[in-house]
C-alpha cells in the first residue's frame, strides 16, 4: 500500500538526516573518509542482499510489530550505510582535485 511505503520512506529519510548532521561527521573525523568508504560499502553489500528476503521471512513471521521493526531496520541500514558511502565518494572526489578545480568538479 503507498501509504506504508511512505512511512518507511520517511523513518528511513529522517533516520539519514539525523545520521548525516550528527554521526557522520565524527566517524569520518575519527576514521578516515576512505576507511569510511570501505565500512559504507561493506554494509551496503549485505543490506541490499537482505532486502530481497525479506518477503520470504514475512512468511513465517505473523507478528505485524515484528515485521515492520525488521522492514525499518533493513531499510534504514541500506539508507545509512548508501547514504554514508555516497557522501564520502564526494569527499575523496573534491579532496583529489586541485584548488582551482573544485568549482568545475562540482558543476559550477
Amino acid at each position: 500500500e503507498p501509504k506504508q511505503i511512505g512511512y518507511i520512506m520517511l523513518c528511513a529519510g529522517l533516520s539519514l538526516l539525523i545520521f548525516q548532521v550528527f554521526i557522520y561527521y565524527r566517524l569520518e573525523r575519527r576514521i578516515g573518509p576512505k576507511s569510511l568508504m570501505q565500512m559504507g560499502l561493506m554494509g551496503a553489500s549485505p543490506a541490499l542482499m537482505f532486502l530481497p528476503f525479506l518477503s520470504n521471512i514475512f512468511r513465517y513471521v505473523s507478528d505485524e510489530k515484528l515485521r515492520w521493526a525488521m522492514l525499518f531496520f533493513a531499510s534504514m541500514w541500506r539508507t545509512w550505510t548508501l547514504g554514508t558511502s555516497f557522501t564520502t565518494v564526494m569527499i575523496l572526489i573534491n579532496n583529489s582535485a586541485h584548488e582551482d578545480m573544485v568549482g568545475l568538479i562540482n558543476g559550477y
